[in-house]
């Protein structure tokens, strides 16, 4: 069984664990990232993770000039 938003699920999957390896970049990959854009980024939406995970990645925004940082509600629909 796994849990997924607090609900157990039958394991439909096999599960390895890749050791040493991670898809996340650090904070320092995500600043370069964002300073690559090449100027002011307007707008930056936050989609992915937990809740303390998105706030961090918003301040860096933030820290990073982006002006309007966006954490979205489940459903919500932006007009760009």
């Amino acid at each position: 069984m796994i849990k997924i938003f607090g609900q157990d699920h039958p394991r439909l999957a096999e599960v390895v664990t890749l050791s040493g390896y991670s898809a996340h970049a650090d904070r320092t990959e995500l600043r370069d990232w964002v300073r690559a854009l090449g100027g002011r980024v307007r707008r930056g939406f936050v989609v992915h993770g937990e809740t303390q995970g998105l706030e961090a990645m918003a301040a860096i925004l933030r820290e990073e000039g982006v002006r309007d940082v966006v954490i979205p509600a489940h459903g919500a629909s932006f007009e760009l």
